[in-house]
């Protein structure tokens, strides 16, 4: 796989405390996947099997504009990417070369406070995902035996695929606190709601993505010692989410944990 990207972005105060950004990137990811044979004596043959070649424009758009000298508001709409890795592509459980890249539409609004003591940050936001790479535990592969008794054999299998329309949304917290010059504390929330909005393929229709986490968040404390040292703890917590590709929500959620 050979990848090449490159990209341009400006920022512009249009007026005092507003600011203008905008950027556009431009990706190409070009694909060479082969078959290897390898014959009694030890010779091998390589078989083109596909040779896809990508290209992708990502552009974005920004707004920020500062209250005060402490708080800001800001949105922003952009367009991402993901190129399938090799071992979606040709790997050995998961095999799929014709998966396509998946591609997103965002938009987000936030409010920043920064103080001498204070920082916090509010994100709303919402992605809408197309063919979004997934591996699918469901599929149903067949093939003929032909070995006495001649039979055709189906078993279920998993393959990359790509989902139709999937969304992500949801809501990101996080704050730090200067008790004194010597401790902070911190923490953060995140709410996500990730479900697929419209698959022909997989009837997946409004399903939950599985093993994203409708909620997760944690806390710590730091302390700052002399001589550039620092000590702290920190926890974090998962909420219940479904196991990894199950889909259909068949078997029982994994249970939250947090680690310390």
């Amino acid at each position: 796989r050979a990848l090449v990207g490159g990209f341009l972005q400006n920022e512009l105060e249009a007026l005092p405390g507003l600011i203008l950004s905008a950027g556009i990137r431009h990706d190409r990811a070009a694909y060479r996947i082969v078959e290897i044979l390898e014959d009694d004596f030890g010779n091998t043959t390589k078989l083109p099997v596909f040779e896809p070649t990508h290209s992708i424009w990502s552009p974005r758009f920004g707004v920020l504009y500062r209250l005060t000298e402490q708080a800001s508001l800001y949105a922003s709409w952009s367009r991402g990417f993901r190129f399938p890795n090799l071992a979606e592509t040709s790997g050995v459980l998961t095999v799929n070369p014709e998966v396509e890249p998946q591609r997103s539409q965002g938009f987000e609004l936030g409010a920043k406070v920064r103080s001498e003591r204070f920082r916090g940050n509010l994100t709303l936001y919402r992605m809408d995902v197309l063919d979004e790479i997934v591996a699918n535990s469901s599929v149903l592969f067949t093939f003929a035996n032909f070995f006495p008794p001649p039979a055709t054999i189906t078993f279920a299998g998993v393959q990359t695929v790509n989902l139709d329309r999937v969304r992500h949304q949801g809501i990101e917290t996080s704050a730090s606190f200067d008790v004194c010059e010597w401790l902070e504390v911190h923490g953060h929330y995140t709410w996500d709601d990730t479900r697929v909005r419209r698959d022909d393929v997989t009837d997946l229709d409004s399903n939950r993505v599985p093993i994203t986490p409708r909620h997760r968040g944690g806390a710590g404390v730091l302390t700052r010692l002399p001589y550039w040292i620092e000590i702290g703890v920190d926890y974090l917590w998962v909420g219940r989410r479904g196991a990894i590709n199950d889909f259909g929500e068949d078997i029982e959620k994994l249970d939250d944990y947090g680690r310390w």
